[in-house]
C-alpha cells in the first residue's frame, strides 16, 4: 500500500511531478494494481483538465464512448506522447467502471510502440477487468 504522499516510484507528490506520473499509469500499471486511492489519483488528475474540443469535452465530463473514440482516432500510435498519454489517461478514468473503455484500453494497449515493454501483460489484465465488469452487468437483475 502506497502512502498518501508518495507515488508508485516512490517519488514524493509535489504539482506536475504527480500529475506527469499519473500520466504514465495506463501504460505502466496493470488493472488490478489501482487501489482506491489511485483511481482517485487518476481521476483527480482528469477532473483537473479542461477543453473546447466538443468529443474531449464529453470525455471529461464522463462520456465513456467519448474517451473510447479519441482513444482510436490516436490509432495507429507511432510514438508515445503528452496527447497520447492525456488521452488514454482520460479513458483509464472511463475503464475502472465501464467495460466498453476497459475493452479499447485493452485493444489500444495491444497497438502501442514496442518501447511499452508490459503492452501485452497490460492489455491482459485490463481485458481480463473487461471480463469482469461484463460479468457484473449480466448477473444484474432485470426489471
Amino acid at each position: 500500500m502506497l502512502h498518501r504522499n508518495m507515488l508508485s516510484n516512490g517519488a514524493r507528490r509535489r504539482g506536475d511531478l504527480a500529475t506527469s506520473n499519473v500520466l504514465t499509469y495506463w501504460r505502466t500499471w496493470c488493472a488490478y494494481a489501482f487501489d482506491d486511492f489511485a483511481r482517485a489519483e487518476v481521476i483527480a488528475c482528469v477532473d483537473r483538465v479542461s477543453s473546447i474540443d466538443p468529443q474531449w469535452r464529453a470525455a471529461l465530463a464522463g462520456d465513456p464512448a467519448a474517451a473510447a473514440g479519441i482513444a482510436l482516432n490516436l490509432l495507429p500510435i507511432a510514438r508515445l506522447s503528452k496527447r497520447v498519454d492525456l488521452a488514454m489517461t482520460i479513458l483509464l478514468a472511463r475503464a475502472f467502471a465501464d467495460a466498453g473503455a476497459a475493452f479499447v484500453l485493452d485493444h489500444v494497449l495491444q497497438r502501442v510502440p514496442a518501447a511499452c515493454a508490459k503492452r501485452i501483460e497490460l492489455a491482459a489484465s485490463w481485458r481480463q477487468h473487461h471480463r469482469r465488469l461484463r460479468s457484473r452487468i449480466a448477473t444484474l437483475p432485470k426489471g
